[in-house]
């Protein structure tokens, strides 16, 4: 202890524990909190995420703590800041853009704005999260296009993944049809074809939409995956034909619509 006392050392000692003491305190408080903020982004994500911070908060401690020590030991350390912010301004212009893509992309995981494998738009282009990195978001087109964005650059954002998707389904009928007999088979149609195509919700049947003198028309409502839409949309049409065609009901052209 004397040793310690005589070359100064005890009060640099107490400072590098109370540092890592302070950063295992803060690591598990960090740590708890994103968890639960961030539970439904993939373990991958989560995992760079905590891993980005654990390093900044590292970095932050262990220049703390070497100020604090280099003060200790007589060194003038508001003059090194000062030379330091110096420093720190001409390297920060330089790397403004670097530093833009870098907080929104930690913004975008931080607040799960989308995760790997959502179907978002962003910036009008619409496709499958393929990669979200600190720099650059990659999309993936329907046609297998993949567009590189520079997350400084992500202005608006639509995420198709979030929620059901409404997709509206018109199917157009002879004025002079039994609208009974019509809204009792659609009716059917809806119940048995939501469980075959395995909808997020059950197909609804609105009912008569209008009625002109081209004919009648009704309104039906899907609640699917953003990404099935259009396929599921597509076989409810062609089993809505066969429904009708086993009663002998002419159907006119169905419309779909998203919703």
């Amino acid at each position: 202890m004397d040793f310690l006392r005589d070359h100064g050392l005890i009060t640099p000692i107490l400072i590098v524990a109370s540092s890592i003491l302070t950063y295992i305190v803060v690591k598990a408080i960090i740590t708890k909190v994103l968890s639960i903020k961030i539970k439904h982004v993939n373990k991958r994500r989560k995992k760079s995420l905590l891993g980005l911070i654990d390093l900044v908060l590292k970095i932050f401690l262990f220049l703390v703590a070497l100020m604090m020590i280099l003060d200790q030991y007589g060194v003038d350390t508001k003059a090194l800041l000062a030379s330091l912010g110096v420093v720190s301004l001409i390297i920060g212009l330089s790397l403004q853009d670097t530093i833009r893509d870098f907080i929104v992309g930690f913004t975008v995981l931080f607040e799960d704005q989308y995760s790997e494998g959502d179907e978002v738009t962003v910036n009008g282009f619409t496709g499958i999260v393929i990669s979200i990195g600190i720099k650059t978001t990659r999309l993936q087109a329907p046609n297998g296009d993949v567009r590189i964005i520079s997350n400084r650059t992500i202005a608006e954002i639509t995420n198709h993944s979030l929620k059901t998707h409404k997709t509206i389904v018109e199917v157009n009928f002879e004025v002079d049809a039994d609208v009974n007999k019509i809204r009792e088979i659609l009716d059917t149609a809806c119940l048995e074809l939501s469980e075959e195509l395995n909808l997020t919700e059950p197909a609804r049947c609105l009912g008569v939409e209008s009625i002109s003198k081209t004919g009648i028309q009704f309104k039906l409502i899907l609640s699917t995956k953003f990404t099935d839409r259009m396929s599921c949309a597509r076989i409810f049409r062609e089993r809505l034909k066969e429904y009708f065609d086993e009663h002998n009901i002419r159907v006119e052209y169905p419309v779909m619509k998203d919703g």
